[in-house]
């Protein structure tokens, strides 16, 4: 696993995408970005834990997907279209790098959902 120093310095490339990747049986393609995050990360658990939040991301065109780590623990907020938290769930042990992350959940296109990396510092 990366540090956080190390997953920044390749995140920091990140700003576009080149491949949407797909990963059977998550129902949403993702960009390079958060490829390199769960890579560098070692955490496609992550991916699946979206999976939980399906209904509430097909009810909005964006969601924001916040992801907060301190002290090996983590919060995993979904925020909607209006910016009304719609869940929320508690994570008790992760190794991620502490931080907080976003992601942007896109399901205008119900047959190509998307999930993009936000890199914030």
């Amino acid at each position: 696993m990366k540090t956080k120093e190390q997953l920044a310095i390749d995140l920091d490339h990140c700003t576009g995408t080149m491949n949407y990747w797909k990963q059977p049986p998550l129902p949403f393609q993702y960009t390079d970005g958060v490829k390199t995050f769960c890579e560098g990360a070692e955490a496609y658990w992550f991916l699946y834990e979206l999976l939980d939040f399906i209904d509430a991301f097909k009810k909005n065109y964006m969601s924001i997907i916040k992801l907060n780590v301190k002290k090996h623990m983590a919060t995993i907020k979904i925020i909607g279209d209006n910016y009304d938290e719609l869940a929320k769930r508690q994570i008790t042990f992760t190794d991620y790098p502490e931080g907080e992350y976003t992601f942007y959940m896109y399901w205008k296109d119900h047959d190509k959902p998307i999930l993009v990396w936000r890199w914030e510092r």
